[in-house]
Order: structure tokens, then C-alpha cells, then sequence
């Protein structure tokens, strides 16, 4: 099984999971996507210039006279506001200078100014001309950036070989985010056959620099034996030190495995603890299994209006199992009043999202409604979904 088809198969563990806790099963582990390359990573997406020794009226002096490595900062200053308003035609205009001069950092610059659009038209065909000029001095965002762009097709038609070429000139000086890029593409077979051994291993260099996703995708390959034996503790390790950076699906997976006692003894308190991060970060199967625990009294007190709130959450993300949960506390008045109707609603939006219980739990139910009542939930299942979820609770009248 391929990195890239774990979702598909993690949404299997979940709809198939067990009673009252249902999303959190061994080997059930969810991934975000493995597309590396879908920004510029923060490390090549801010201006560079060299550090500055003096003042901004001595750099404007230094620039003025020609001095390229002036120019450059000068046109920093003004593309963030340093020392003097912000202003990017004046900052293109002090690029231009030194670029025009050959120098790297400001060919780099000028590279970001059209990439991004600031201050100009967004004009990827001169970002890659830019960042090519940077990259062929050994600038090594600029390879870095080059790769996203060819691999991409910005300002060019996708080329996978010369992304290829350009991460491995980055990832030879060091860059991490090349050589997750590089893992990514022999995870994929992309311009390369498919090789997870040597994903695994350009995901290692990665993760050892502390690339935050590189870490989370070597776990993954720890936990599916995928490229590498499998081994638990080690999926634990890295799971934990992507998931201390800020990783919401290396936070849930985290809760996932401490519930199931792999790699480490079981804790359903730290779970829980790991759910409620990747939850308040958004992630819907964090929300459903945190809501789970406050239903069940797992870890954690049992809360009915929490696990409510949590289902809530979940269900409007489009968790299926949650938008089943709600249905079932509708019709056995779980922390809130039996309401027939929004039961009905929520089975129904379960069940067209495919979950097969759903369906024949509102088969039953529609024996204990009226017509009016069939009718008003299948309209506010259809206000639910089309709102977006925003309406989806029952018209009060007053007279």
C-alpha cells in the first residue's frame, strides 16, 4: 500500500471500528496529504539579504554608490517596512540594481517578488527566470524554490527530471525541505519508479534536521512497515516529535496509539491530551474520538454536552461516524431532549455520506414519525447540507 492510499484505507478502519469508540482502532492511523510541494515552505518564502553591519542611512549611501550587497538590503527594508515605509516598487527598483550586478540574494528576491505578486503582476515565467539565475550561483532557496516550480509547472510546463535536478542540488547543501520534497517524489514514483526505501530514507535526512512533516511521514512508514520493518516505538517517536511541533494528524495518531497500547503502554488520559490538541486545531477525527471519550468517560470525565459539542464539530467537517453519533443522541435523548426529526436529519446526512448503519437506523425511525415530521427532516437535512451546516436546528415559531 502506498503512503498516498493510507486515507482511504484509515477511513475502512474507521467506519468499521467498534461500538462507543469507534474511530480508535490499531492500525487505524490518519494521514494528511504527502504532497510536499503544495507551497513554498516558510524557509524559501522570505526575503534573503546578508546580515546588516549599518545604518539604514549608511546602507541607503552604500546602495546609491553601487554597493550590490546594499542595494539588496535596501530593497529588503522596503518589502518589510525596516527602518523606512514599506514600499515594494522601491524595493523591486533596489533588486533590479543588484541583480542586474549578478547577485544572488537579490536575483532570489526579485524571484519572490513575482512569484508572490507584490508590488507587481504575479509573473511566474520571470520568478523562474530569477530563481534560476540565483540557483545556478548555488543559491540554495532559490534551487529549492526552482524544484517546487518545475515540479509544479509554475511559469513552465511540469518537469519532474529537472525538479528532480534541483532538490538534489538543495538537498546537497543541506535543505530539508528538499529532501522531504525528494522523499515525496520517490514515495509517489513521481519523475523517478516508485521507491519507498529511498522515500524512507530521503524522509529520515528530513526529519533528523526536524522538518515537522518529514517526521510525521517517517512515522507513518515506522507504523505501516512501508520502506522499513515495522516497528511501533519508532512510529511513536516520531509521531511524538511532529506532533511537539504542532502536527494535528501526528497529535491524533499520537492519541491513537497511546489508546491502543502500540509502542508504548496504553494511557487513555494522554489520548485524550492528544486528541483535544489535533481537535482544536480542526481535525475531525481528533473532534469524533475526543467526543468519544467524553461519551464513554475514557480518559477523561464523562460530559454529555461535551461529547455533544465535540460530535458537533466533527459531524459539520463531514465525519460520518459523528453525524450517526448525533443522530442517536436525538432519538435516545443522550444530554439532550429526544427530538425525531433532527434524529432523522442527522441519519440521513450519515447515510448519504455512506455510513450503512445510518441508513438502516432511519428506516427504523421513520416508523415512529408522522408525515409532518418526514417531511420537515428531509427539508432541514436539505437546508443542513446546502447551509453548509450553518442550518441545521429547528425552526422555533412564536405567536
Amino acid at each position: 500500500m502506498k503512503t498516498s492510499d493510507f486515507a482511504n484505507f484509515v477511513l475502512l478502519c474507521i467506519k468499521h471500528g467498534l461500538a462507543g469508540f469507534t474511530a480508535v482502532l490499531a492500525m487505524c492511523f490518519v494521514l494528511a496529504s504527502p504532497i510536499a510541494w503544495s507551497t513554498v515552505q516558510d524557509s524559501s518564502s522570505t526575503f534573503d539579504h546578508s546580515p546588516p553591519q549599518k545604518t539604514s542611512l549608511d546602507i541607503r549611501a552604500l546602495a546609491e554608490a553601487g554597493n550590490t550587497s546594499a542595494q539588496n538590503q535596501l530593497g529588503v527594508m522596503y518589502s518589510v517596512g525596516q527602518g523606512v515605509p514599506q514600499n515594494y516598487q522601491e524595493a523591486i527598483q533596489w533588486f533590479n540594481k543588484a541583480a542586474r550586478q549578478g547577485d544572488p540574494l537579490a536575483e532570489f528576491n526579485l524571484g519572490l517578488i513575482y512569484s508572490k505578486g507584490l508590488g507587481t503582476h504575479q509573473n511566474k515565467p520571470e520568478a523562474l527566470k530569477w530563481f534560476r539565475k540565483a540557483a545556478e550561483q548555488g543559491h540554495i532557496k532559490a534551487q529549492f524554490n526552482l524544484g517546487i516550480m518545475y515540479e509544479k509547472g509554475h511559469g513552465t510546463p511540469p518537469n519532474p527530471q529537472e525538479a528532480l535536478k534541483w532538490y538534489h542540488k538543495a538537498e546537497k547543501q543541506g535543505d530539508a525541505g528538499a529532501q522531504f520534497n525528494l522523499g515525496a517524489m520517490y514515495e509517489r514514483g513521481s519523475g523517478v519508479s516508485q521507491d519507498l526505501k529511498e522515500a524512507f530514507k530521503w524522509y529520515h535526512k528530513a526529519a533528523e534536521q526536524g522538518h515537522m512533516r518529514a517526521q510525521f511521514y517517517l512515522a507513518v512508514m515506522y507504523a505501516y512497515g512501508q520502506g522499513v520493518p515495522q516497528n511501533y516505538h519508532e512510529a511513536f517517536k516520531w509521531f511524538r516529535l511532529s506532533a511537539e511541533q504542532g502536527h494535528s494528524k501526528a497529535q491524533f495518531n499520537l492519541g491513537v496509539m497511546y489508546s491502543n497500547s502500540q509502542g508504548i503502554p496504553g494511557d487513555d488520559r494522554e489520548a485524550v491530551k492528544w486528541y483535544r490538541l489535533a481537535a482544536e486545531s480542526g481535525d475531525r477525527a481528533a473532534q469524533h474520538n475526543l467526543a468519544s471519550s467524553y461519551a464513554t468517560g475514557k480518559g477523561i470525565p464523562q460530559d454529555s454536552q461535551e461529547a455533544f459539542k465535540w460530535y458537533r464539530k466533527a459531524a459539520e467537517k463531514g465525519e460520518t461516524l459523528s453525524q450517526f453519533e448525533l443522530g442517536t443522541i436525538y432519538l435516545q435523548a443522550k444530554g439532550v431532549n429526544r427530538d425525531l426529526v433532527l434524529a432523522h436529519m442527522w441519519f440521513s446526512i450519515a447515510a448519504e455520506n455512506g455510513n450503512e448503519n445510518a441508513l438502516e437506523r432511519r428506516e427504523t425511525l421513520i416508523k415512529l414519525m408522522t408525515p409532518p415530521q418526514i417531511d420537515e427532516a428531509r427539508q432541514l437535512k436539505q437546508d443542513c447540507v446546502q447551509s453548509n451546516f450553518k442550518e441545521c436546528s429547528r425552526k422555533v415559531w412564536s405567536f
